[in-house]
This record gives C-alpha cells, structure tokens and sequence, in this order.
C-alpha cells in the first residue's frame, strides 16, 4: 500500500496588528481625501480584521481619522 504525500498545510493568513495598519495609514493618509477612503485603502493593501469596515465602534476608524487628521496640520 503505498502512501501519497500529504498536499501542502495552506499558510494561516492573520488579520493585521494595529500597529501596522497604523503606520500604513499614517505613511498613505495624504493620498485619500477622508477617513473612510483610507479605511478602505488599508482593507485592500492589508488583510483588516473580519468585519472591521461594518463595524462604526472598531478601532479602525479611530486610526483612519487620526491619519487624516494629522496630515491636516
């Protein structure tokens, strides 16, 4: 009886730290126009949290807008 290789273990991808997605928003925030934009940039260049752009109390939007807000100043 002979035994086939077991197919490859598919790499678990994790949603991403806020501490990344902080710096990304913070180095992209002067090329979008408002929070919700850069949220959704963030959502598309890194893999966000489940549900996070549905959610109005997730913490991505506090990051989004203090990203616009300090390219403001």
């Amino acid at each position: 009886m002979d035994r086939h290789p077991r197919p490859p273990i598919p790499a678990l991808e994790l949603p991403a730290a806020r501490r990344k997605v902080r710096a990304w928003m913070r180095l992209h925030a002067a090329e979008y126009e408002t929070a919700t934009s850069l949220a959704e940039g963030a959502n598309a260049a890194l893999s966000l949290p489940h549900g996070a752009l549905d959610d109005e109390c997730h913490w991505i939007w506090d990051e989004a807008v203090s990203a616009i807000n300090r390219t403001e100043r």
